[in-house]
């Protein structure tokens, strides 16, 4: 594999990296919002760069969707319990909201499917 090719995966590698590096940072903080920004300029470039290198593959779109839901479910998972979040707005029969949950065996990402999977806390 050259080193064109590996680009856009390389590229949606480091959003999960920055994903699960959130984990470990205080929500709001410097580093918290530096991870935060990276992985989203990371989610905004992995696909154009896969285009114009004409390295576009079944892989890598499984795997940024992957790195999507990673990066929706650690926000989630940091961000709720710091802001106030009326219980009305979660699903309490946690069912997803999004028909297309599962699409090819990949959750879809959209942050109210992420949000039926955290637990309430009332």
């Amino acid at each position: 594999m050259s080193a064109k090719s590996g680009a856009a995966n390389l590229i949606t590698g480091v959003r999960i990296l920055c994903s699960f590096a959130l984990l470990f940072c205080q929500p709001f903080s410097l580093s918290f919002i530096v991870f935060y920004l990276v992985a989203g300029f990371t989610d905004m470039i992995d696909g154009a760069v896969a285009r114009k290198t004409g390295t576009t593959s079944e892989f890598g779109a499984k795997l940024d969707t992957v790195a999507d839901f990673v990066f929706v479910a650690v926000c989630l998972w940091k961000l709720l319990p710091s802001l106030s979040v009326p219980l009305w707005f979660v699903n309490r029969k946690r069912t997803c909201f999004c028909k297309s949950f599962f699409n090819d065996g990949f959750p879809c990402g959209h942050m109210m499917c992420a949000l039926h999977m955290m637990p309430l806390h009332e």
